[in-house]
């Protein structure tokens, strides 16, 4: 099977298939569980202690992955301020260059370089536009 062929099982089929049929109860879940996470953030920077763990790097491509996933973050100030922190740290910055392209994700037949290189920059805008707001 080459890089850009995506792997054929029904399971595969059927999730897409249910994340289309569900695509609100997700968006719904995703917003309460970054509710969670606001709410955990207040009067902290950083998830469990006094500085960066490895909760704030697991929880972090997650959160951060919210405008892919076409969920709201209007009024959670605490993520959004954990989401400035997290963004300032210069590795954080070198990750969101290097997102592995996976284009079959996507149903597009795009070469796979082009592809990472328009991934990488759609990462990159979306953290420089959510510092300027």
């Amino acid at each position: 099977m080459s890089k850009s062929t995506p792997p054929k099982s029904a399971h595969n089929n059927r999730s897409k298939r249910h994340c289309r049929a569900s695509g609100f109860v997700l968006v719904t879940e995703s917003r309460r569980l970054l509710q969670v996470l606001d709410t955990r953030l207040a009067g902290r920077e950083w998830v469990a202690g006094d500085a960066m763990s490895i909760a704030d790097m697991a929880l972090y491509p997650w959160a951060r992955a919210y405008p892919w996933a076409k969920v709201q973050v209007d009024g959670l100030e605490h993520l959004q301020a954990w989401f400035d922190r997290m963004d300032a740290r210069p590795a954080v910055q070198k990750a969101l260059t290097l997102p592995h392209a996976r284009p079959y994700f996507w149903d597009t037949d795009q070469d796979e370089s082009a592809f990472h290189r328009q991934n990488a920059a759609n990462f990159s805008a979306d953290v420089r536009s959510a510092k300027s707001t």
